[in-house]
């Protein structure tokens, strides 16, 4: 759509910018803006809509030359940041668009965190990681195999880990992540808060804490913040939160882990853009060709069929075995 009113005699780009508000999902959700410099995909922008300022996120530009028609376009106020978000950020929040019927502005904005400075704490002080070695079973063994398989160049992977509780299923987590190679990311999803802090506490454990995020709406915003650019910079290794974490500019994603995948808190209910994480997961996955795990001991009947029905590769874990020692006499 093009915003007409003013135009600048030097400019030479026009920009296309998505206005992080609510557009008619019956009008195009891109409006044309005029600039002296080419602005590149992904950055943050102010600009003028109807009567007002507001943000928004820039998705292409081009030279002027190519365009065959004379109008007057409205000029980009200001470039708040360049590259705010990342290629796969934008393909995703296009995907939740299309999917869930919800205006792109409105989806964009969930991935524009706020900029605030996060307030320095010793954190680290108040959690004392004790390194202890995984002694893995050879069915957890044998899982790690299997979701590890390279066979035929396969690189996007989808599969389903299914135990009991108690089988060891974040052992399982835990060694594929080893695996990874070193400048790969992962992303580990719960479903409750409760979860956070026994999750730091197991993954601390095995990984070093610098390079552990966590990612949920109850955390400040400045840390929240702190944390994004770690992802970004590709510092953080592991990321570690609830369903928003999948919003996350990472800097390359290897493995999803969908903990819990059964429960329903995995949906977004509530507001705009409401949207099922798993299938969105799924969807980052295919972005970032990288294997994706869903992990449960009451798996959802429309994720076990998936799994008979070979769209999910199946993993079982059976129930540890308590041995039974002879009463003393």
């Amino acid at each position: 759509m093009l915003c007409f009113r003013h135009m600048i005699s030097e400019s030479k780009y026009i920009i296309e910018v998505v206005p992080l508000t609510r557009i008619s999902l019956s009008r195009n959700q891109a409006f044309s803006y005029s600039a002296s410099e080419e602005i590149p995909q992904g950055s943050l922008v102010s600009v003028s809509l109807f009567y007002r300022n507001i943000n928004g996120i820039v998705i292409a530009s081009c030279t002027c030359e190519k365009w065959t028609k004379k109008f007057v376009l409205k000029p980009i106020r200001s470039i708040i940041e360049k590259s705010f978000l990342t290629f796969e950020q934008i393909e995703l929040a296009k995907f939740i668009s299309d999917y869930y019927l919800c205006p792109l502005g409105i989806v964009l904005k969930s991935f524009v965190p706020k900029k605030v400075k996060a307030i320095k704490k010793n954190a680290e002080k108040n959690i004392s990681p004790k390194s202890k070695k995984i002694t893995l079973t050879s069915a957890q063994k044998k899982a790690i195999k299997k979701i590890q398989n390279t066979k035929h160049g396969i690189q996007n992977t989808k599969y389903y880990l299914y135990g009991p509780s108690g089988s060891g299923k974040t052992e399982v987590y835990i060694e594929a992540i080893k695996r990874l190679n070193s400048i790969k990311q992962a992303l580990i999803l719960l479903p409750d808060l409760t979860l956070a802090p026994q999750a730091i506490e197991r993954y601390s454990a095995n990984f070093k804490l610098k390079e552990i995020v966590l990612l949920h709406s109850k955390i400040s915003k400045g840390e929240f913040y702190q944390s994004w650019e770690k992802i970004r910079s590709g510092e953080a290794k592991i990321i570690i939160g609830s369903r928003m974490a999948l919003f996350a500019p990472f800097k390359k994603l290897g493995l999803i882990v969908i903990d819990e995948e059964h429960d329903i808190s995995f949906k977004q209910w509530d507001s705009n853009p409401r949207y099922d994480a798993r299938t969105v997961a799924e969807k980052l996955a295919e972005i970032y060709e990288c294997r994706i795990v869903f992990g449960s001991s009451t798996p959802r009947v429309i994720s076990f069929y998936k799994a008979k029905e070979k769209k999910y590769k199946l993993v079982t874990l059976p129930a540890f075995k308590i041995k039974k020692t002879a009463p003393e006499v």
